[in-house]
């Protein structure tokens, strides 16, 4: 089939026009290589290249200023908008904040030919009206007269920048539009005469009228790359915008529009795949393009809707696949080298007086450059932080692991400037870490391209030295590294060819294959960024999500003109964001509409949930696993260590058995154990001196004076630093002392509503051995936070810093089953365990055993109950019998040589 270049080539033939004098206005550059080529192919010499212009570059020619991206275009703007206020501005870092949204409006306004006068006092007055009661105040406040302030001097920011541009030269993209619209609709007759614009559809107003005045005149042809099957059907969005042009330019009143094709309904394959996740959406496409026959790979295109599978889908191309061509760049915010800077701002951004964060420490060290060229340094920094359970680090710190010049990036800055001076040296040693390794070559050019983005940065904050905020970098940052990309190097009309969506406007291929087809991608969806109200949008005729839905919809189906086999590939995966799991409603479209020939396929490719399909893991016990656990039996089991058995025995395995202690997080907050260890501590050193003593009432006025003092002494012993708590340590802190004064409290309306209390002992370790009939002597062991009399009675009291309930130690019905079977019981198994282990050490039974939670104070101390006993807290021989009964039967189980340890579903 012709493919819509070589018809425009041909219908030009045809006409007698000379193909190599023309200037054609394409979509993109990408079109401008395949047209090449296919001029070149009419001609049996070497021929001088026409000239080929994308609607950009044609309008910056025309308007005589050189279009730059919008960051570069800010500082200008920052000096515009100084112009205007004076010594009343905002500092560059404020200005930052809203100035990128205001061009993006600016661009918006500009493309579209808004009259500037008339919209902005449209707009401000629909500010001031959008909320009555601001402009009915008599007395408004600073920050209303602001906002209205703000509003209502926008054209004054906006007229200062145009001034200001045109002063110099530049322009942002829609001062180039507006400018070339003036000038040629002023001027189109001196303008040459062989245009050919082609491929074009969505168009604003400034090239709708530039298009149109050319037309008129003579001086321009036009081919326009749409289907009969769509402009037949008006309330079909792909064809919105071309059936706007047909219906009303004049131009098309006395000529047909060209080229209007008829080939969408003909016979194609489609395929729709659902595929649960993004690596499986990539191994769908690798297995489509394989069934394809190798002489039609030149023909074929894998087009990404989301440009993050660009590097999944190149590692997965075999090696069958010699040829094959990137027309998208890769997003140099997406590789693995651009966090680096991002973490090091992060760092600085988080610093204090004393030093650096350790999260932020660890982020910056697990970065992908950090750890390419200080592998080691970075293990040892981290495994520092863990052993000591570091919170901040100082600069001597890291020196003693880091070393000149690399440890440079840890100085104590005092602004932005410094960072990015220490952060481009780093770049520069590390290039030459990478320079003498081999296979580099992709990772140099990431720090070459990161580098260039830094150097800018480096160069707007000479250029406003008042910038001293690490966040304005970041913000910087991302906005120039969003926009940066590395382009790879490939030939661009042989073999198989990766794109993006937008690169193939006016190309058409024989195999199309597309990823990422869900809605939210294809099309983006609602999301914005600006400040014009939708409803102002809609008055003077500007772009809204729905439009833009429109061009997402004409580029989808244009790609379906042609081909003759198309698969379309989304992600089905229901973790992925709400709304993404979606396939697009293209989709759907193409599934409903019965008015074609198409072939249309469905399918599904599922990966199989690991943790349902997988047979949960069995342990057999050979003779090292039986040592261990004889170990672990002359050691002593801990109330801990059989609960967690009941829990999971494969955690037991893990933990006991093999020893493997999960590397734990430092605890830059004071977690739940922690904060338990930290009140304990301080309990214990409080009580230390009454213990054996009848506590008085006068005792509590010193121990409560004495609370902050032994919290601190608690706090400092555990994290083995003398820092004072601060930020979230600061706030739960304080609930460590609220939890010690109200259990200070209870203690104290116990001995005033006239009982006797006397504590016995405090972190009492108490152990004991038992003579199991089958497995021989097996020793038990346990600590016991506060062992007290109340009232001549004995109580085993367990402190929990978590929720505890009454119900967690209660056994009915006599279950006690229940507690070597069911975790939920195994408050009341630790409990019972203590009162086991007191009665075997000192042959005594205890009365009652139970827990103080701190966040169930209300219930105060909460015992052990048998629901079916008349004195249900009373610990008693039967109970602890009961108990022992379960015990040895939990034994067996851990012990047995012959019974496997078995994971249980957690």
């Amino acid at each position: 089939m012709q493919t819509f270049l070589e018809h425009i080539i041909d219908d030009l033939t045809r006409k007698g026009e000379n193909l190599l004098e023309l200037t054609y206005i394409v979509p993109s550059r990408r079109v401008g290589v395949f047209l090449t080529r296919y001029i070149a192919s009419r001609y049996d010499q070497p021929i001088i290249q026409p000239e080929i212009l994308s609607i950009e570059e044609f309008v910056s020619r025309e308007s005589g200023l050189e279009i730059k991206p919008d960051l570069e275009i800010i500082p200008h703007f920052y000096k515009a908008y100084k112009s205007v206020e004076g010594v009343q501005a905002e500092s560059f870092e404020s200005f930052l904040s809203w100035a990128m949204t205001v061009l993006q409006d600016f661009n918006e306004i500009d493309r579209y030919i808004i009259p500037t006068d008339r919209f902005f006092t449209y707009l401000g007055n629909i500010k001031e009206l959008s909320d009555p009661h601001w402009s009915l105040e008599a007395n408004p406040t600073k920050m209303v007269s602001d906002y209205l302030k703000f509003w209502k001097r926008l054209h004054l920011y906006y007229e200062a920048l145009v001034d200001e541009c045109k002063k110099i030269g530049i322009s942002y993209q829609g001062l180039a539009y507006r400018q070339a619209h003036e000038l040629i609709m002023n001027n189109a007759s001196n303008l040459k005469d062989n245009y050919v614009f082609l491929g074009l559809n969505a168009l604003n107003t400034a090239e709708e009228n530039i298009i149109k005045e050319l037309l008129d005149t003579g001086k321009a042809k036009i081919y326009w790359d749409t289907d009969q099957y769509f402009l037949s059907r008006p309330y079909h969005e792909a064809g919105n915008f071309l059936n706007k042009h047909f219906n009303t330019w004049k131009y098309f009143e006395r000529n047909s529009p060209q080229f209007i094709g008829d080939n969408y309904s003909k016979n194609k394959q489609i395929h729709i795949t659902g595929a649960s996740g993004n690596l499986t959406q990539v191994q769908i496409a690798i297995k489509k393009l394989l069934e394809l026959p190798n002489n039609e790979l030149s023909e074929t295109a894998i087009i990404l809707a989301d440009e993050k599978l660009l590097i999944p889908l190149i590692n997965a191309l075999p090696s069958e696949i010699e040829h094959y061509n990137i027309t998208m760049g890769l997003p140099l915010e997406t590789v693995g080298y651009s966090s680096f800077f991002k973490q090091l701002v992060t760092l600085y951004t988080s610093m204090t007086n004393n030093g650096f964060y350790y999260k932020d420490v660890q982020a910056l060290c697990n970065t992908l450059l950090f750890k390419t060229v200080l592998s080691k340094s970075s293990n040892t920094l981290q495994n520092k932080i863990h052993q000591e359970n570091l919170v901040v680090l100082n600069k001597q710190i890291i020196a003693d692991v880091i070393d000149e010049p690399w440890s440079k990036l840890f100085e104590p800055l005092n602004k932005p400037t410094d960072l990015v001076k220490y952060a481009l040296e780093f770049i520069t040693h590390a290039k030459n870490v990478l320079i003498d390794q081999k296979n580099k070559r992709f990772e140099l050019e990431q720090l070459v391209g990161i580098y260039e983005v830094i150097t800018q940065i480096q160069n707007l904050l000479s250029d406003y030295p008042e910038i001293s905020d690490y966040r304005t970098v970041e913000f910087l940052y991302d906005k120039l590294i969003s926009s940066k990309t590395l382009d790879f190097i490939g030939e661009p009309v042989q073999g198989l060819q990766i794109m993006g969506l937008l690169e193939t406007r006016g190309l058409d291929y024989k195999n199309v294959i597309m990823l990422s087809v869900n809605e939210g991608t294809l099309p983006a969806g609602k999301s914005t960024n600006s400040y014009i109200p939708f409803d102002v949008k809609k008055e003077f005729e500007l772009p809204t999500y729905s439009d833009k839905d429109s061009v997402y919809a004409y580029h989808f189906y244009r790609l379906l003109h042609r081909v003759q086999k198309a698969s379309f590939i989304f992600n089905s995966d229901t973790k992925s964001s709400i709304g993404q799991k979606e396939q697009s409603r293209f989709l759907v479209q193409l599934i409903n509409d019965q008015e074609n020939e198409h072939q249309l396929v469905i399918e599904s490719y599922e990966v199989p949930n690991e943790i349902h399909s997988r047979e949960l893991i069995s342990i057999d016990k050979n003779d090292h696993l039986i040592n261990r656990l004889k170990e672990i039996a002359q050691s002593g089991f801990s109330p801990s260590a059989l609960t967690s058995f009941v829990r999971n025995p494969l955690d037991f395995y893990r933990q006991k058995v093999l020893r493997v202690d999960q590397l734990e997080e430092v605890e830059e907050n004071i977690e739940a154990n922690t904060m338990g260890t930290i009140i304990h501590s301080a309990l214990e050193e409080l009580y230390k001196p009454y213990i054996n003593q009848v506590l008085k009432k006068e005792h509590f006025k010193l121990l409560f004076k004495q609370v902050d003092e032994q919290l601190q002494i608690a706090y400092y012993k555990t994290y083995n630093t003398n820092q004072i708590p601060t930020g979230k340590n600061k706030i739960i802190f304080e609930v460590c002392r609220k939890y010690i004064n109200k259990l200070l409290q209870l203690d104290l309306e116990t001995i005033e509503a006239g009982s006797e209390l006397i504590i016995k002992s405090l972190e009492k370790d108490i152990r004991a051995h038992i003579d199991h009939p089958e497995l021989g002597i097996i020793h038990l062991r346990g600590n016991v936070d506060r062992i007290d009399l109340y009232n001549n009675q004995i109580r085993i009291i367990d402190y929990k810093t978590g929720q505890v309930k009454s119900n967690q130690l209660k056994i009915k019905d006599a279950n006690y089953q229940d507690i070597i079977l069911d975790y939920e019981y195994s408050k009341a198994f630790q409990v019972l365990m203590y009162a086991y282990l007191y009665e075997k050490e000192y042959g005594v039974l205890p009365d009652q055993a139970g827990i103080i939670s701190f966040k169930n104070f209300k219930e105060k101390f909460i015992k052990f109950s048998d629901e079916q006993l008349d004195n249900k807290h009373q610990i008693t021989v039967e109970i602890l019998d009961q108990f022992e009964k379960q015990l040895f039967l939990l034994l067996s189980d851990i012990m047995d040589p012959n019974q496997p340890i078995i994971e249980k579903t957690v």
